[in-house]
């Protein structure tokens, strides 16, 4: 959240966490530790039996997205940046950069958008038939395509990159398989999202010792962690698995089926 936020036009998505921070601020029954990285050495001292690990993501950097299942080739002869890096190093870009959309959701427009108005010069490239479509479930598609045009954003769409040499990435059009070239000293990867599932795995996996560990223990992955998604997504599955904490499976069995039956009486 704290990331997305700091994009242009996003300013206002940083009330999901001050309205959190807030409630959570209100109750003496909820002890926070910042900047304390856990490990699985820690969480067997505490001796806890019920675990929600929200580790979150991080964008993959070798371009295997919804287009392609396999990395691209000579990726690794260019620099390469995730979502959040380019950010980091946006006032140091002096180059042209390619932003490369193979997710298809909202955050490889507002990308572009923002890096634009930083003066950088951005080719903006997808698969896609448009910018970012997954924006026309919320009607914003055209003014983020139209924001884009109007920075001066160089728009290739319906290309994937096949491959990368001698910086130049050679595009290929997912309908015709035309071969077309442009200049690549750079590229933001927008494609797909890995869990940090690393410490679950620690947990699940190690072998009990019932002198620093509780008789039973429940572990459980939610949001990013689990299924990487929006953030609407991150704050349900939270929200899910503090209602369905020490509920019987049958009755969340039954919740899921949960519906109103109007009736005419």
């Amino acid at each position: 959240v704290l990331f997305e936020s700091s994009l242009k036009g996003l300013e206002a998505w940083r009330r999901v966490v001050d309205n959190r921070v807030h409630e959570i601020l209100q109750k003496n029954n909820i002890e926070i530790y910042k900047e304390s990285q856990l490990t699985s050495l820690h969480i067997n001292e505490l001796g806890i039996k019920n675990i929600f690990l929200a580790t979150g993501s991080k964008w993959r950097k070798d371009g295997i997205g919804r287009s392609r299942r396999g990395p691209i080739i000579g990726i690794e002869s260019v620099e390469v940046f995730t979502p959040e890096e380019i950010i980091q190093e946006e006032q140091n870009i002096k180059d042209s950069i390619i932003v490369y959309d193979d997710e298809q959701g909202y955050l490889a427009g507002v990308l572009a958008d923002h890096l634009s108005e930083k003066g950088v010069d951005v080719i903006f490239i997808t698969p896609a038939s448009v910018v970012s479509p997954w924006t026309e479930s919320t009607l914003e598609q055209k003014r983020v395509q139209k924001s884009l045009i109007s920075s001066g954003v160089k728009i290739v769409c319906n290309n994937l990159i096949e491959k990368i040499e001698n910086q130049i990435a050679y595009l290929e059009c997912v309908f015709t398989g035309a071969s077309t070239q442009i200049s690549c000293q750079s590229i933001v990867m927008v494609t797909e999202r890995i869990p940090n599932t690393s410490l679950y795995e620690q947990l699940i996996n190690q072998k009990p010792n019932k002198k620093t560990q509780p008789a039973a223990i429940n572990i459980q992955l939610i949001g990013d962690a689990e299924a990487p998604g929006l953030i609407a997504d991150a704050v349900f599955a939270g929200h899910l698995a503090a209602q369905n904490f020490e509920t019987a499976e049958t009755d969340i069995q039954k919740a899921l089926f949960m519906r109103e039956m109007p009736s005419l009486k």
